[in-house]
């Protein structure tokens, strides 16, 4: 005789980068599991695998994981993280003051997106060669785990968020140009050019949570900013 099925339920909310409406579930223990063991094993890639799997199992739409944005992951994580355990994060806040580490319960309801995205641009680097820039992957995010330094890591995820180059009459596929051409083109930027690119990068959305706090050891009163969907999915 066939055990019977338990009702789970099903909620919506709307992605950051596109506003398009879809449906979730709460994760489940088998999803619980494979969270577990990813994020005891603390290696990159299988945390990553681990969260597309949720992400995939729980939406109950079609999105496609590999070209959604970091951000829109991290959200999307972060409302089946809210829905399947709570909607409350304890972490713990080092004080600016004494570095005390302060107790502080997350009210992931709370959590906001730093500002609107405004999705891929367009960067005139001269009047005649632009850029188009997209925002960053997950792929791209656990990419940096194999790099040697921090320098090394940025010129990647700067190489592999420019789609095209463009002048005035070819558009160059950057997904098709060597590393020997990607080099030589991000090596030729003026200082003036490079920081074109950073403000982009400044200005790509983050999952941030605000409050205040008093820090219980030494009474220092301050404003909290938590960023990062490390700091709040636990």
């Amino acid at each position: 005789m066939a055990l019977p099925k338990l009702d789970v339920p099903i909620y919506t909310m709307n992605l950051l980068s596109d506003n398009r409406t879809i449906r979730y579930r709460p994760f489940l223990v088998k999803e619980e599991k494979i969270l577990y063991m990813a994020m005891e094993g603390n290696d990159a890639s299988e945390i990553q695998l681990a969260m597309k799997q949720v992400v995939n199992n729980c939406v109950q739409d079609t999105i496609d994981i590999d070209i959604l944005p970091l951000f829109d992951l991290e959200y999307v994580l972060l409302h089946i993280r809210s829905k399947s355990v709570s909607d409350k994060s304890d972490v713990l806040y080092p004080c600016g003051n004494c570095e005390h580490q302060i107790p502080i319960t997350i009210d992931l309801t709370a959590v906001e997106i730093s500002n609107p995205p405004k999705g891929k641009r367009d960067i005139m680097l001269t009047d005649k060669i632009g850029v188009t820039m997209n925002y960053p992957k997950m792929d791209m995010a656990v990419s940096l785990q194999d790099t040697d330094s921090e320098m090394e890591g940025i010129w990647k995820i700067i190489e592999e968020c420019t789609e095209q180059v463009f002048d005035e009459t070819e558009v160059y596929d950057m997904r098709v140009a060597s590393i020997e051409e990607k080099r030589e083109f991000f090596d030729s930027l003026t200082q003036e050019q490079f920081r074109l690119i950073q403000d982009f990068f400044e200005d790509i959305p983050k999952l941030q949570y605000k409050d205040d706090y008093t820090c219980p050891e030494c009474n220092h009163n301050s404003n909290l900013l938590i960023e990062g969907m490390a700091n709040f999915f636990v």
